[in-house]
């Protein structure tokens, strides 16, 4: 348990519904569970209200990021870096999940992570910079990939709709 941490739908694990992505079921678990979790929010809120201050370098990752694609030059696109994660954790990581191709998708997107870290922007343009939106939700997405890639390849089971080939437990028997 982390105090102050709330979830619901699907990061939960509170499904009435087991793997409830399929058929769309989760809009029960956001409604019911996302309620539940509001109204604890809400009261943790007026139970704490301490809080404590922001670290001095807090802003420091964010400036960094925002640096580096305002002093990039000649970099990768970010358009091909996102397709090319796309296309790894479809071809690597889907509902099917086989060892080989999970360990292979490990190796690659950790490359594809280091290429998003050279991608580069043309417009340097600070008011409505699409282009400075879609390079920083690339960085967002390349750590939710990794996460999702890695853990992927270090779960040796079959969970919700999730099916690993070398742990088909239930089809066997």
């Amino acid at each position: 348990i982390v105090p102050g941490l709330y979830a619901a739908g699907e990061c939960a694990c509170a499904s009435v519904h087991g793997a409830n992505r399929l058929g769309t079921n989760s809009l029960t678990d956001l409604l019911v569970f996302g309620k539940a979790a509001g109204n604890t929010v809400i009261r943790f809120l007026w139970e704490n209200r301490g809080w404590k201050d922001l670290p001095a370098d807090a802003a420091d990752m964010t400036l960094s990021r925002l640096s580096r694609l305002e002093s990039q030059k000649s970099g990768e696109s970010v358009a091909e870096v996102g397709r090319d994660m796309r296309r790894t954790m479809q071809l690597h990581c889907g509902v099917f999940r086989f060892p080989d191709l999970l360990t292979d998708g490990v190796k690659k997107i950790r490359e594809i992570a280091d290429r998003a870290t050279r991608t580069e922007i043309k417009d340097k343009s600070k008011v409505w910079n699409t282009a400075r939106t879609e390079a920083l939700e690339l960085d967002n997405l390349i750590e939710v990939a990794k996460a999702t890639m890695i853990s992927a390849e270090a779960l040796k089971e079959s969970r919700g709709a999730h099916v690993r080939d070398d742990a088909l437990d239930c089809a066997e028997t």
